[in-house]
């Protein structure tokens, strides 16, 4: 597995999955959920960053093609926020 499983840390990590494939982001939050992670799904770099405001999250997994925002830029726009630097973005 690509991610260590959280079931093993004191506390679930948190997992953003940001994807404009809706079934492809609901597939993968499943699966990672499976394996004990908390995730939550952004169909858009916007509500990806509302999602974030809310409560960061220590690992985002980036579409690079969404509908409102690159990828890359969605990833230096996190990298500003609270919690940002610490984050692991993966595009």
């Amino acid at each position: 597995m690509f991610l260590d499983s959280a079931a093993s840390s004191p506390s679930p990590r948190r997992v953003l999955v940001v994807d404009d494939h809706v079934d492809a982001a609901e597939l993968l939050a499943e699966w990672l959920g499976l394996e004990g992670f908390e995730v939550e799904c952004a169909h858009d770099g916007a509500q990806a960053l509302v999602f974030w405001s809310r409560r960061p999250a220590q690992v985002v997994l980036i579409d690079s093609r969404l509908p409102d925002i690159a990828g890359g830029e969605l990833a230096r726009q996190l990298r500003t926020l609270p919690g940002g630097d610490r984050a692991c973005l993966i595009g």
